[in-house]
């Protein structure tokens, strides 16, 4: 049985997403999903390549219950591919929901790495101005019915659905050369790549979520950009799905998975878990580039682990106080944050960064929740120096304690990022 498709066979996009880049093309779902190209109808570039770089990931997990909720970007023409994403189980319509994109936007910007500034006081007390010694901070934040039938390739189209602008099928396989097939003979274009994947996941008894928009029923939707897909399922798994999504890539891909829990951070199980540096002091260049600085902080820790290590960015122990609101977080699967005793129950956020190609990964993240509740912020500091009066005798004193901090930041700035000292100064001078 074929999955069903709108009226016009070009006219099979990609699933959700929330950015729109400059040639105002729609990010795609990528939750250890594989990119399928679609064959188009017409004469065209069939080989053409799409490259999934960077995937936003929400998980809340509570019990043997898990909500995930899944956007991302994309390179390429969208109107060519489909998404295919290993889950558990068979998935019923009630599981499968659209998500407000700007809750993972919301997360991803409270919880980024961030710069913090402040102003020193004069070091002078006769001559401060009234309001100078107060200290300033600025923050860079751098969100249809069932069917059954076995076909003669060993695929079952299990259940068919429409969920607001797209259309989604689950398929379990016996054998992935039978999957292979049937993808192939339905239209895409599956890479040999696949092959060792799809057994692999076929022999855990996986099953396959696939999703593609159906153009006219987005038209009639009114939405100009695609809304990520959420999907719920219970298993005593708690698992991050990404072997799949390293088949459609030219290299190593980001993912920035936020995880909502009950009792504690979330770390990996089967990759050793790092923490990310924080609460330093680094010197004022830094806030030219504060992007740049902390990716070589990213690349340097990401090399000595060996290109196999998860990362901890943030957590948040209560992340009802500044992130979201119980309806939101509860949206995104912190269902147990509403109590039928009346009890607010709190919700512990875990941001994680993870760098992976098929090479060091080649097993999905399985995640453990921890009873750590300890908080942490992904800060660095800048301190800038008074430069006001400071003809008094503190003022001697404070310019050698400014030139010895001066001293520890470099310090601080070349033991983070690995920089030389020549090239710290360059870039303190502007270069």
């Amino acid at each position: 049985m074929a999955i069903m498709r709108s009226a016009g066979r070009a006219g099979l996009v990609l699933v959700a997403g929330l950015a729109v880049f400059a040639d105002a093309m729609p990010s795609a779902l990528a939750c250890g999903a594989y990119f399928a190209r679609r064959i188009p109808t017409t004469v065209g570039a069939a080989n053409a390549q799409l490259y999934n770089h960077s995937t936003k990931m929400v998980v809340a997990r509570a019990d043997d219950t898990s909500t995930i909720t899944m956007t991302a970007d994309y390179r390429g023409d969208p109107k060519e591919f489909a998404v295919v994403i290993a889950v558990p189980t068979v998935l019923t319509r009630e599981q499968i929901k659209i998500a407000d994109g700007s809750l993972i936007e919301r997360l991803d910007k409270e919880t980024a790495p961030k710069l913090v500034e402040s102003f020193d006081p004069s070091p002078c007390p006769s001559t401060t101005v009234k309001g100078s010694d107060e200290r300033l901070r600025s923050r860079f934040g751098g969100a249809v019915p069932p069917a059954s039938a076995r076909a003669p390739l060993g695929v079952t189209v299990e259940a068919q659905y429409v969920v607001g602008e797209y259309d989604v099928a689950i398929l379990s396989a016996v054998e992935s050369d039978g999957l292979q097939t049937w993808l192939d003979k339905e239209g895409y274009n599956v890479p040999p790549a696949a092959k060792p994947v799809l057994a692999q996941y076929i022999a855990d008894g996986m099953k396959f979520f696939v999703a593609k928009v159906n153009l006219q029923q987005q038209q009639q939707l009114g939405y100009a950009m695609l809304r990520p897909l959420q999907i719920n399922y219970q298993s005593p798994k708690f698992l991050v799905p990404i072997r799949l999504s390293t088949i459609n890539s030219e290299g190593p891909q980001e993912m920035f998975i936020f995880l909502l829990t009950r009792h504690g951070r979330v770390e990996a199980a089967n990759y050793r878990t790092y923490a990310m540096p924080t609460d330093i002091e680094v010197p004022p260049f830094v806030k030219k580039d504060f992007p740049g600085f902390y990716r070589a902080i990213f690349d340097r820790l990401a090399a000595s682990s060996k290109g196999r290590g998860v990362f901890t960015e943030h957590v948040s122990v209560d992340a009802r106080r500044r992130m979201l609101q119980d309806d939101q977080l509860a949206e995104l699967g912190a269902t147990w944050i509403r109590s039928d005793a009346g009890a607010r129950e709190n919700v512990v956020l875990t941001r994680l960064h993870v760098r992976y190609d098929a090479e060091h990964f080649r097993t999905d993240l399985m995640m453990r929740e921890t009873r750590n509740r300890t908080s942490v912020s992904g800060e660095f500091r800048i301190n800038h120096p008074y430069e006001g009066d400071m003809s008094c005798p503190a003022g001697e004193r404070y310019r050698a304690q400014v030139a010895a901090r001066r001293i520890r930041e470099i310090a601080n700035v070349s033991r983070v990022t690995g920089w030389s000292r020549t090239v710290i100064e360059q870039k303190a001078a502007g270069g």
